[in-house]
């Protein structure tokens, strides 16, 4: 017995050596699954190049480089590559400010015009504050990305008008964090990237971080791909080409981070607010920065409660580019991903963080996910029937369980997007998705596919929808010259003018109801709405100019 005091040491030691060394064995199978999935994604979509790193609250656990950051030099995806980190920049700018509050210089609670006296928009309802504007609920538009970036983003919101009293509702602006960056550099005294830097990237040792998009940085940065099309929803079969690069510094959208370093990012969020040489936040701040509200959005993040866990959550998306952030407050692994092509990080993001949450908690590892299986169809035969309507005939049958359109031309196979919402690439039908709607008990009555529409014969609604004679002088296809937003086309079918988005940006394939405004133009999607669509300039009975909140759209030949 006189040997037992030195054998329990030993005896403890020895068991913590078999526990890391099994906690380690099982982070490596799932860093294996991690590995799987990301050249499955890459295969899958054709994505040039992708990058993701695994950390915990104290390390980095892990990081995949694949791919190429630039295709035509076969320059490779490392750990030195910049990547553009898109929207997920509003999380640094609202730490920034609330890094000036903490320093007395900033309230959240005033209105906008205590730091920026000319600030202004038309409103009937109570001033804005930053804190609205932190939180997307002021009421305002969402991008002017007609321009590249400065003050005048900001200052041109004065001929935009709020939609609904400032806290009333979330509506995601890009514009209202330019306004944000201009507050920053004010209560700062500073410009943007020297207090990112000096408040933000240098405590946490991202040193090779940068704080602004430049051309001196462009040779470290990945190319950013996209598919050929802009005009009609994307498909794997469409080639890539290489995105427009544009210089940008403003606080929505402006920093340019390696995978690494943002990974060194997201252990502070996951230490709610400690960096490796203190605080970057207070617990107070911290707290103010996670307060999601109904909405699920806090200062610069978004904030969900999923099984019983608090995560935070932002996605990135730039020319090309685009990023996920996903944190785990409560276990403390956190993930961030990069693709410089179509690829989805979001996905992969979320498996790899459910895969190394599992493997930390002894759990089983997910399955992993093969992006081309499609989930089986449910009821395909709800679909079925033959369909007619001004612009011809054909039949909708089910091979396989999958839809296959059939003309007297031929089969064209349709692919499921997501609930009753289809698309081809057949370039008959491939400017526009087809959406079945009128179900009945037996199913589906009629399908639309831009601005036609096609009745099976259980359609027992209306056939005639009389519509305004004027707008015939908006329908039609626009265009700008802005790598954001592109292009829409304005569609009338069912008695309904809608606004048709595609691929391109940040937009994703949309069809939104465009509703009349007593003062002119139209609300876009139900109103209210800070989103207003205005037509001018008829010639020959077309309108030959839009303006998308600001934006300006050509109608294009």
């Amino acid at each position: 017995m006189a040997h037992a005091p030195r054998i329990l040491p030993a005896l403890l030691v020895l068991l913590t050596h078999l526990a890391a060394q099994e906690e380690g064995q099982r982070l490596q199978a799932a860093y294996q699954a991690i590995d799987v999935y990301v050249d499955r994604l890459m295969t899958w979509h054709g994505t040039p190049g992708m990058a993701v790193a695994v950390t915990s609250r104290d390390r980095l656990l892990r990081a995949r480089y694949a791919g190429h950051a630039d295709v035509k030099s076969r320059r490779p995806v490392t750990r030195e590559t910049l990547y553009q980190i898109g929207s997920i920049t509003k999380s640094f700018t609202a730490i920034a400010l609330l890094q000036q509050k903490e320093k007395g210089r900033f309230d959240p609670m005033k209105p906008v015009t205590a730091w920026l006296p000319w600030f202004s928009v038309k409103t009937t309802f109570a001033p804005i504050t930053s804190h609205h504007l932190l939180m997307h609920t002021a009421g305002i538009p969402g991008n002017r990305d007609d321009m590249t970036h400065g003050p005048y983003q900001a200052w041109a919101l004065r001929e935009q008008e709020t939609a609904w009293a400032p806290g009333e509702r979330f509506h995601y602006s890009n514009v209202g964090y330019q306004v944000l960056h201009q507050v920053l550099q004010r209560v700062s005294g500073r410009p943007y990237a020297e207090v990112i830097r000096h408040g933000i990237l240098k405590p946490l040792g991202m040193t090779h971080t940068e704080p602004i998009i430049a051309a001196a940085s462009r040779l470290r940065q990945a190319i950013g791909y996209r598919r050929l099309y802009d005009d009609r929803p994307a498909h794997r079969s469409h080639p890539l080409v290489e995105s427009q690069f544009v210089e940008y510094g403003v606080g929505d959208g402006c920093i340019a981070a390696t995978t690494e370093d943002l990974a060194a990012y997201t252990r502070m969020l996951l230490a709610r607010g400690k960096g490796p040489q203190g605080r970057v936040l207070s617990k107070e701040s911290f707290a103010r920065f996670i307060d999601g509200g109904k909405a699920g959005y806090g200062y610069g993040m978004g904030v969900r409660r999923v099984g019983g866990r608090t995560e935070l959550r932002h996605s990135g998306g730039m020319l090309g580019i685009t990023s996920q952030l996903a944190g785990d407050l409560d276990s403390g692994i956190g993930v961030v991903a990069f693709a410089n092509g179509p690829g989805d990080p979001a996905k992969l993001a979320r498996f790899a963080l459910k895969a190394a949450r599992s493997a930390l908690q002894g759990k089983e590892l997910p399955t992993i996910p093969d992006p081309s299986a499609r989930r089986p169809l449910e009821k395909p035969e709800r679909f079925s029937g033959s369909y007619q309507g001004a612009r011809g005939r054909f039949k909708i049958v089910v091979e396989g369980g999958a839809l296959v359109l059939v003309q007297a031309s031929g089969k064209i196979p349709l692919e499921h997007v997501s609930g009753a919402i289809f698309q081809t690439p057949h370039a008959a039908f491939d400017r526009f998705q087809f959406r079945f709607a009128g179900p009945d008990e037996r199913g589906f009555t009629y399908v639309t596919h831009g601005g036609a529409w096609y009745a099976n014969e259980r359609y027992q609604g209306k056939r005639e929808f009389p519509v305004p004679p004027e707008w015939a002088r908006f329908t039609g296809h626009y265009r700008s010259y802005s790598p954001w937003s592109s292009n829409f086309t304005v569609i009338v079918r069912r008695g309904q003018l809608l606004l048709v988005t595609a691929e391109g940006g940040e937009t994703s394939v949309d069809e939104q109801p465009l509703t009349a405004r007593p003062e002119g133009g139209f609300f876009v999607s139900k109103p209210p709405s800070p989103e207003v669509l205005r037509f001018d300039t008829v010639v020959d009975g077309r309108a030959l100019r839009a303006l998308f909140s600001g934006h300006v759209f050509h109608r294009t030949p």
